[in-house]
């Protein structure tokens, strides 16, 4: 454990501004991005690779950020909601009355879930 510790130490102090710009530069949100850098670290660690040289080290942790990146604005885009638009909210309540009409107009399985 302690070796792994000095390890994230060295790979954070080498790597960790380049691998948390990279994700910014994706999510433009700083949370985020340390997240993505905290997953790289501990993704690299748990990989156990020996890599040639330093630049084939950088290129994996980078890469590997960027693809974290990558699915983490896929995952927040499908999370996004449209904000509903100012003319559909009504204030009197009355005037959504039609939508109870059309609720009750449904076969029973289906009114009764909603």
């Amino acid at each position: 454990m302690g070796k792994s510790r000095e390890r994230a130490a060295t790979l954070l102090e080498k790597y960790g501004n380049a691998i948390l710009r990279t994700a910014y530069s994706y999510l433009h949100n700083m949370e985020d991005a340390e997240d993505i850098l905290q997953d790289t670290l501990i993704q690299y660690l748990k990989s156990d690779s020996e890599y040639n040289d330093e630049e084939h080290e950088k290129a994996w942790l980078l890469r590997f950020a960027i693809n974290l990146s990558k699915n983490k604005v896929k995952y927040n885009k499908v999370r996004e909601t449209d904000e509903l638009m100012e003319e559909l909210v009504s204030e009197e309540k009355e005037e959504l009355s039609f939508v109870w009409e059309a609720v009750r107009s449904l076969p029973e399985k289906y009114a009764e879930v909603i």
